[in-house]
C-alpha cells in the first residue's frame, strides 16, 4: 500500500511540474495517476485527477480528449457516492457537448443535474441556470430543425417542475425569442437579447449559442455549422457588434 501511494503521487508531482510547461507529459502522468487510483478503488481522488485533466485537455483545445476525462470523472465521482462533484464534472461535458453541436446530449445534462437540485434544499437556488441553458440549447436545436414547439413544450415542462420559473424574466427571454423566430424577425431576436443582457451580462458560450440561432434565423431558417471543431477552440470568436452587446471579448 505504502509503495502504491508513493508510486500514484510521483505521477501527480510530475504533472503538477509539467502542467505549464508541457502538456502533453501532465496529462500522460495525470492519465497513470487516476488508472492507479482506479484500480485502487480511490475514486474520488481519481475523479479530481481526470478532472485537472480535463482542464489541460480543454485549455489546449482537445475538445474530444477533455470530453472524455470530464466523463470520466464524472463516472468516478458517481462511483465515490459523491453528487455534487459528480454534477460539476457533467456540467462541464453539457458545456463542451453544447460547442460540439451535441445539444441533446447537453440538454439531458442539465435536465439530469437539475432534477437533483430540485431535491436539494441547498440547490434549488441553481435549477433556474440549468433551466436556461437547457432552454438555450433546445433553441439552437429548435432553429436547426426550423421549429420551436419543441422548445415550448420544454418551457411548460419546466414551469411544472419548478414553479418559480414561470414568470421568471429568463422563462419570458425564451417566449420573446421563440415568437421572434417564429415570425422571422432578426430585429425583434436581436432586441431581446440585447435587453437581457442589459439586465444580466452574458457569458461567451451564451453569446455564441445565441448568435447560432440569430444567423440561422438571418440565413432564412438553415441551420449553421455547429460551434467548433475537434482539436479547435470550442465557441468560435465572433464580434460584440451582432447584438450591439458592450465589452463582450473574442470568444477564441
Amino acid at each position: 500500500m505504502g509503495l502504491e501511494y508513493e508510486v500514484i503521487a510521483s505521477y501527480t508531482n510530475a504533472a503538477k511540474a509539467y502542467k505549464n510547461s508541457d502538456a502533453t507529459k501532465a496529462v500522460a502522468n495525470f492519465r497513470k495517476a487516476a488508472e492507479l487510483q482506479m484500480t485502487s478503488g480511490k475514486f474520488q481522488q481519481a475523479g479530481k485527477v481526470l478532472m485537472e485533466l480535463a482542464g489541460i485537455e480543454e485549455k489546449q483545445a482537445h475538445v474530444k480528449n477533455a470530453l472524455k476525462a470530464y466523463t470520466e470523472a464524472a463516472d468516478c465521482f458517481l462511483a465515490d457516492g459523491s453528487v455534487p462533484s459528480e454534477n460539476q464534472a457533467l456540467l462541464k461535458v453539457a458545456e463542451l457537448s453544447a460547442g460540439e453541436g451535441d445539444y441533446l446530449g447537453a440538454i439531458k445534462i442539465y435536465e439530469k443535474v437539475s432534477a437533483a437540485a430540485l431535491e436539494s434544499t441547498l440547490m434549488k437556488f441553481s435549477v433556474k441556470d440549468y433551466f436556461f441553458k437547457a432552454s438555450l440549447c433546445q433553441m439552437v436545436e429548435c432553429a436547426n430543425k426550423g421549429d420551436m414547439q419543441p422548445l415550448d413544450h420544454k418551457l411548460e415542462s419546466y414551469k411544472e417542475q419548478y414553479p418559480a420559473f414561470d414568470g421568471d424574466r429568463s422563462c419570458k427571454f425564451f417566449e420573446s425569442c421563440m415568437k421572434a423566430f417564429e415570425d422571422d424577425d432578426v430585429e425583434a431576436f436581436t432586441g431581446h437579447v440585447s435587453g437581457y443582457d442589459k439586465m444580466i451580462k452574458f457569458d461567451n458560450w451564451t453569446v455564441a449559442l445565441l448568435l447560432a440561432v440569430k444567423r440561422t434565423l438571418q440565413n432564412g431558417g438553415r441551420p449553421q455549422p455547429r460551434l467548433g471543431q475537434p482539436d479547435e477552440p470550442i465557441l468560435e470568436p465572433c464580434g460584440s457588434d451582432e447584438f450591439d452587446l458592450e465589452n463582450i471579448p473574442n470568444l477564441a
